[in-house]
Order: structure tokens, then C-alpha cells, then sequence
């Protein structure tokens, strides 16, 4: 440890805080001044700009919340201190559909993660040819690699994760969690029926859709899934769903987004701790310490 404290890097001119903070699949990225790697046995990767924008919050217990690429300065740096020009650059994409950690244990088991593909310009005519290259280095052609754009990429990624995946999936759990617990039923059978067996649920959908669900779920299940959902996941929820779509397509989201960062993040803050603060969170950890196959995955990660 103390080795590690006494080479921590604190940069110049880069202005780095730390180098050791994972990015997606990668392990760690390591930056030296020149004048640094003279003595190094291999030759140096020479970087040509480096931008030195720092506009997050910097904490030294690295908070995950506030750490954020910012890619505005290294661009800005980009065109001032070299004779390349936006028309020169490759604009290439390879988005795997997956939290960085789930791409990288994937990888180290010989698997892959879908990705998707995209270039949105072609200066060198190579491209392609770099895209495919990163793809299947991350493993990701291993289990499919669909060409897109960078507009239907982002735009429905942004709609999954607030209409579906992370908004619409908590919000739903929360609701049921409430509606059982405020119905008079323990808070730890409510959490047992809305989230710890949501996995399950999802486990098989994700394995092999709808069809596998139904296959292992009881006829009750089954018929309550068939007769009962489209209550809950009504034509106003999907009035707001087209809402939410039409908020990330025309702008609107992302302007809100960069003006809450700007401002400090008070309403995500505020969001994020009553989210945090919820009964089913407190039960939920309570329960959680009694299964031991979680702590076992909580200790290998």
C-alpha cells in the first residue's frame, strides 16, 4: 500500500487524478509524461492530445456517482494542438450490450456479449475494418454484432434504460412492494414476491423469451401474466412511454440532464437517496445476509 500511495499520480500537464478507476472492459489505463517513459523496455504509445477538462466533482474516494468521461476537452485539444481536422477522424462505434463488468467476465470465460456497430464517418476507409477489429477483440462477435447508427443506438438505449430496464423495472417493484406492505402482508413477504423472484422471471425470458417463461411458470401464473398485465401496463403507460421516447428523440432529456450536472445534481441526489432510503432496500440487505450465495459473489467480485 504504501508503495502504491507513493506512485499515485498526480500528473502534469495531464492533470490526472488517479489511473486505475476501470473503463468498460479494460483493466486499467496508465498515462506518463514523455520525458517519464525513456527507460521503459518497450517503446511508448505516444498520445498526440490529451484534454484536460475537469468539470466533475473529484473526490478522493472516487465516488462512482460523480465520475463521468468527459470527452468535450480532449476534442477541443484535439484540433488546436494537431493539423487534424473533424474531417480527418474516424467515427466508429462498438456499444456491447452490457455493464463493462459483465463484458469483461464474459471475455475472461471465452464467451462474448452482443455489441452493437456503427460509423457514422469513414475518413481513413478503414473504419469498418477497426470496428470489426474491436468487436471481436472484446469477444462481442462471438455472440452477435448488429449494425445501427449512433441515433438508434442512443436513442433506444436511453428508452430502455428509464421506460423499461431501470425506471419502468424499479418503479413497478416499488409499487407492488407498497401496494402488498400497505395491504397489511409482511414487508419480507412482499420483497420475496415482487424482487428476489423478479430474477427468476427474468432469468427465463432472458435464456429464451416469453415461450420459456411460460414453460416453467404454473398454469395460475401463467393465466394471471395473460389476463392481468396489460392492467398494470396500461394505454396510459404507454401514452408515457411515447412521452418519454418523444423527450429523448427531440432533446428535451438531454438538455435536462446536462443542466441538472451543471447545476450540481440536486433533484438526481434527492432521487437517488429516496430511492436508496426505501423500506424494501432496508429489508431487502436484511434478507440478502442469509443468502450465501450472494455473499460468496460479493467476495470473488
Amino acid at each position: 500500500m504504501d508503495d502504491y500511495l507513493s506512485a499515485r499520480p498526480i500528473t502534469s500537464p495531464f492533470g490526472l487524478y488517479d489511473c486505475d478507476v476501470p473503463c468498460d472492459a479494460s483493466i486499467a489505463v496508465v498515462v506518463s509524461d514523455a520525458s517519464a517513459a525513456a527507460a521503459l523496455p518497450r517503446p511508448a504509445v505516444l498520445v498526440e492530445a490529451v484534454g484536460t477538462q475537469i468539470t466533475e466533482r473529484i473526490s478522493w474516494d472516487q465516488d462512482t456517482v460523480t465520475h463521468e468521461p468527459q470527452v468535450l476537452g480532449q476534442s477541443a485539444h484535439l484540433w488546436t494542438r494537431t493539423d487534424l481536422r473533424p474531417a480527418d477522424v474516424d467515427v466508429a462505434m462498438v456499444a456491447p450490450k452490457a455493464p463493462g463488468h459483465t463484458v469483461r467476465w464474459q471475455y475472461e470465460a471465452g464467451q462474448g456479449t452482443p455489441v452493437l456497430v456503427a460509423v457514422a464517418q469513414d475518413a481513413t476507409g478503414k473504419a469498418w475494418n477497426l470496428v470489426r477489429s474491436y468487436a471481436k477483440a472484446i469477444g462481442g462477435t462471438k455472440a452477435g454484432a448488429l449494425v445501427t447508427t449512433f441515433k438508434e443506438e442512443t436513442e433506444s438505449d436511453l428508452f430502455g434504460e428509464q421506460a423499461v430496464l431501470c425506471g419502468g423495472a424499479s418503479e413497478l417493484v416499488i409499487a407492488g412492494f407498497e401496494t402488498l406492505v400497505e395491504a397489511g402482508y409482511q414487508p419480507e413477504i412482499a420483497y420475496y414476491e415482487v424482487m428476489h423472484e423478479l430474477k427468476l422471471i427474468v432469468d427465463l425470458i432472458y435464456e429464451g423469451g416469453f415461450a420459456r417463461m411460460h414453460q416453467f411458470v404454473s398454469e395460475t401464473a401463467k393465466y394471471g401474466d395473460l389476463s392481468r398485465g396489460s392492467r398494470v401496463v396500461d394505454e396510459h403507460a404507454r401514452e408515457e412511454m411515447r412521452k418519454i421516447l418523444a423527450e429523448i428523440r427531440s432533446g428535451e432529456f438531454a438538455k435536462e440532464w446536462i443542466g441538472e450536472h451543471a447545476a450540481g445534481r440536486p433533484r438526481y441526489n434527492a432521487l437517488l437517496k429516496s430511492d436508496l432510503e426505501h423500506p424494501i432496500e432496508q429489508i431487502g440487505a436484511k434478507l440478502r445476509e442469509r443468502m450465501a450465495w450472494l455473499r460468496q459473489k460479493a467476495v470473488s467480485a
